[in-house]
């Protein structure tokens, strides 16, 4: 029985063989301020019976009857703090004893039982009444401080489990943070001497460059040498960018429509050339027919395959790189297989770790620092792909497998028949092109014109907007390669007057940005493609075969 008001005007029940003894006890109690229920049997009383009642006022003949037993079976089921206050009346000459030899039941249950002899005096039953009901209040103080106590052990536990949790995920995430400081330190250490190592040639080179007594061979070599590393270090800082954004979540995938067949076109001719300067030759097949126009990221697919391929190019001295293309189900699939110098079970254990590479003397012999594998295997998942090691042997080659998700089904497809690219003819395809090139810099217009005219492109030099709109108007182009910062009216500026006007011939912007949100800007602002400096031969060489009409 659980109690509850413990406060408030105490009640009591009340069951006596006649009706005017009743009565008479109501009276007299409610004097005293005292609520009175008057019960007309056992049944009754217990059906009254609640968690408001203070004390019961009964006879020893009810105690002594059957129908007490009811009585007896709901105190038994008290709660442990509760003891119903019970108050006897009996008669001259009964005692406990006798109460309990009338009773056909243990009279034990009532545990806080107390026997007034009739007559009661009023100043008796009033010290009797107000004893009970104080006793009932303690116990009822009592319960509260055993549901206080329960309560605050259930407070306890929860705080001690949750402590514990608490103390298990600053564990765990100490120890995240350990490693995580110790990877970045790792990360950024080989950063710092991959960085350096390009930059120190450089350096170095430019040095020994100053020296008016190199001979021809020398400077030649010096320049190589230059080259190579700078191509190394800004592979690298593109690689370290792109990886970061990927960590970060901060790579936007872009779902644009695309001809797949052109960018294969495109790719063919670049990779053919720089495996022809490898001594080396690439081919490109179709396992499968393949959608002639995809919806995918075509930066990104281009990205892929440079690294792939371009890879399997550098560790390839002798023999071929071959690159074969199937599509089955929205899954455009790239197998690259090589005959280079191969990758042993051990080493491509670290195949796909930042900054491995297969062994030491791969770095030196070779450059470079397994990063491009690691970006392109991410690439690849954020484009719902993945990219691994299908095969290798030490000094017979090997094979990897690219794949990524692309758009809906596509019914105008490429087969084998109609997917035949020459490499041989890349320089050919620029002979007699006409580009007009808008920059401000005297060094890099003279650069530019040099590369573009080894490619056979006509070159005509504009100093900024002004006079490259002027210039539009006084003769014909096939290509535009506009610098975006410039003095009197930068690049975006020229771009959208030359657009307003109806000018459709391909824009190709020149930055030094090469952050996505730059990227957006420039292709909204009406420019075809853009090129980020320093400007790379290669990406040179393929904007202006894509955008070749």
């Amino acid at each position: 029985m659980v109690a509850k008001g413990a406060e408030e005007t105490p009640q009591l029940l009340i069951l006596t063989p006649f009706g005017k003894d009743a009565e008479h006890l109501c009276k007299v109690l409610l004097a005293d301020g005292y609520i009175c229920h008057p019960c007309k049997n056992i049944a009754d009383l217990v059906n009254k019976l609640s968690d408001d009642i203070n004390a019961i006022l009964i006879t020893e003949e009810i105690l002594a009857s059957r129908e007490a037993l009811q009585l007896v079976e709901v105190l038994r089921h008290q709660p442990t703090w509760s003891a119903m206050p019970i108050i006897a009346f009996y008669s001259e000459g009964a005692t406990l004893e006798s109460v309990q030899k009338k009773a056909n039941h243990p009279l034990q249950t009532f545990t806080n039982i107390n026997f007034l002899k009739r007559p009661v005096g009023g100043q008796l039953l009033a010290s009797a009444v107000r004893t009970a009901v104080s006793d009932r209040r303690r116990q009822y103080r009592i319960r509260n401080l055993l549901v206080h106590l329960q309560n605050d052990l259930q407070k306890q536990k929860v705080y001690e489990a949750e402590l514990k949790q608490g103390n298990l995920i600053l564990e765990e995430a100490k120890t995240m943070a350990q490693e995580a400081s110790r990877s970045k330190s790792q990360f950024l250490a080989n950063m710092s001497h991959e960085i350096r190592t390009p930059l120190g040639a450089i350096m170095g080179f430019l040095d020994l460059l100053k020296n008016p007594g190199n001979t021809a061979e020398e400077v030649k070599a010096y320049i190589s040498v230059i080259d190579r590393n700078s191509v190394q270090l800004l592979r690298l800082i593109d690689d370290i960018l792109d990886l970061s954004k990927v960590e970060a979540g901060k790579m936007i995938i872009e779902h644009l429509e695309f001809s797949l067949h052109e960018v294969l076109a495109d790719f063919a001719s670049l990779m053919g050339y720089k495996a022809k300067e490898k001594g080396i030759t690439f081919q490109m097949d179709l396992a499968t027919p393949i959608p002639r126009i995809i919806t995918s990221d075509p930066t990104r697919v281009l990205q892929i395959l440079t690294n792939i391929v371009g890879n399997a190019i550098k560790f390839t001295e002798k023999g071929f790189v071959k690159l074969e293309i199937s599509y089955i189900k929205r899954e455009l699939k790239f197998t690259i297989t090589d005959s280079g110098r191969g990758i042993s079970a051990e080493q491509a254990k670290g195949l796909f770790q930042l900054f491995s590479q297969a062994d030491s003397s791969t770095t030196r012999r070779f450059g470079g620092t397994g990063l491009g594998l690691v970006l392109t295997q991410r690439l690849c998942r954020e484009m719902g792909g993945n990219f691994r090691l299908e095969k290798s042997e030490l000094g017979k080659g090997s094979q990897f497998v690219a794949t990524l998700m692309v758009g809906e089904e596509n019914t105008d497809m490429i087969h084998e028949r109609d997917f035949n690219f020459s490499s041989e003819q890349d320089a050919d395809r620029l002979k007699g092109m006409k580009v007009l090139l808008v920059e401000d810099i005297p060094d890099n217009q003279n650069l530019l014109t040099i590369l573009l005219n080894r490619l056979g492109v006509q070159v005509s030099v504009a100093s900024n907007g002004r006079e490259a709109i002027k210039q539009t108007k006084q003769d014909h182009y096939d290509a535009l390669l506009m610098d975006i910062q410039m003095p009197e009216m930068d690049g975006h500026e020229a771009t959208h007057l030359l657009r307003k006007e109806g000018y459709k011939v391909p824009i190709i912007a020149l930055t030094a940005h090469a952050m996505h949100e730059e990227r957006e800007r420039i292709l909204q602002n009406g420019f075809s493609d853009f090129l980020t400096k320093p400007i790379d031969r290669e990406a040179l060489l393929r904007a202006l075969l894509y955008h070749r009409h």
